[in-house]
């Protein structure tokens, strides 16, 4: 399973977390992030957890939500 991991600014603090969606028929997962502030940036992140733990974070990427807190943006997370 894979959760969505999003933070304001570089400091991981108050993530917001939401569990993707999987779908194993699918090559590219998508997830929805939601309660993101309009005109903010955001560090997003991915990890992968099972019953053994979480994994580390993956690569980080840079976001800034538009008005309404929408953000549309396509990442490959290897």
């Amino acid at each position: 399973m894979e959760q969505l991991q999003a933070w304001k600014g570089s400091t991981p603090n108050n993530i917001l977390q939401r569990v993707a969606d999987h779908d194993d028929t699918e090559q590219i997962q998508r997830g929805t992030l939601g309660g993101l502030e309009k005109f903010t940036q955001y560090t997003v992140a991915l990890v992968a957890y099972n019953g053994a733990g979480d994994s580390p974070k993956s690569d980080t990427i840079i976001v800034k939500t538009e008005e309404g807190g929408m953000c549309y943006t396509q990442c490959v997370m290897i």
